[in-house]
């Protein structure tokens, strides 16, 4: 496992062979091969994380609980990268933070009576559109200016969709954050999906 100059976390399956020795006998050249195996190990982490969810299931845990476990879950999967799970209330108006594994308790209480709004953070304009939010650079980005604080949590990049209920409205948000400067990779876009 490496990590790519992007961020990207990527499996090798590497193999090599020494071809030649010294006088001494140390190693002196080796040929191998190096396969990226990175689609294959992500559908491994994905499918044991969606056991694990459906055993959460089974165990009747309370709902912020059980979306801590989903929310680390991704983080697992993603490298350098933090979930944040919003639930609307309708009736009052705001998004409330309920599951943020990674992030310290200061960071939920501060995001945590968000409204939905166009210019409202990702997870704001998400809620307020009904549509996915890709943030990719938070310092610059117009509706990440209500969140200023969140600098000190050094969240780079944001991605959100929101949460939809069957008759497609909006429940909540989730949002994928990267510590790094960089674009969604498109197994973090289809993961949000």
């Amino acid at each position: 496992r490496t990590q790519h100059a992007n961020g990207q976390t990527l499996w090798l399956h590497v193999r090599g062979q020494v071809v030649k020795h010294d006088i001494d006998g140390k190693p002196q050249f080796a040929i191998g091969t190096a396969m990226d195996i990175t689609d294959r190990k992500y559908l491994e982490i994905l499918n044991n994380n969606e056991r694990n969810v459906l055993e959460q299931l089974g165990k009747n845990l309370p709902l912020p609980d059980f979306l801590n476990h989903l929310a680390h879950g991704y983080e697992s999967v993603f490298s350098n990268t933090v979930c944040i799970i919003s639930l609307l209330h309708a009736d009052e108006g705001y998004l409330s933070t309920v599951a943020a594994p990674s992030l310290p308790e200061e960071f939920k209480d501060s995001v945590h009576h968000l409204p939905p709004h166009i210019d409202h953070a990702p997870c704001g304009t998400s809620a307020y559109t009904a549509s996915p939010v890709l943030v990719d650079d938070t310092d610059h980005d117009p509706r990440w200016q209500n969140l200023r604080f969140a600098q000190q949590f050094h969240l780079k990049t944001a991605w959100t969709a929101p949460i939809l209920s069957r008759s497609n409205s909006v429940l909540g948000t989730f949002t994928m954050c990267s510590t790094r400067q960089r674009g969604i990779h498109p197994r973090e876009l289809e993961a949000i999906s």
